[in-house]
């Protein structure tokens, strides 16, 4: 399947240029690009580019989660789909950047709060 391929293959690229020293900012950047174009149709937006460079590797995981289930939303039925937030998969809460939780059992989305 193209899709397991593209977040495996994206995956191992993302895992090699977070772990570089120094670290190429610009290409993190370009890859998170093109990765949310493919799944979400949407370009990243400024908050998720931002989660990724201050972390790594499991932010990089966080976001790929969020683009999977926002790319399931897109192609259920409407009455199934749930409402993704306009920021994406990242929201600032205060001065820090959270994952958001897309479709909690309330059915709103949440910001997790690890």
């Amino acid at each position: 399947m193209w899709l397991e391929e593209l977040c495996n293959d994206t995956y191992e690229l993302m895992k090699s240029l977070l772990s570089a020293s120094p670290r190429d900012e610009r290409r993190i950047h370009d890859v998170l690009q093109d990765l949310c174009v493919q799944l979400t149709g949407r370009n990243s937006t400024a908050c998720e580019q931002q989660y990724l460079q201050s972390g790594g590797l499991v932010e990089f995981d966080v976001l790929l989660h969020g683009y999977l289930h926002e790319r399931r939303d897109l192609f259920r039925p409407a009455e199934q789909q749930s409402i993704t937030p306009p920021e994406g998969v990242v929201r600032q809460v205060g001065r820090q950047l959270k994952p958001v939780m897309l479709g909690s059992a309330l059915g709103e989305d949440q910001v997790a709060n690890f």
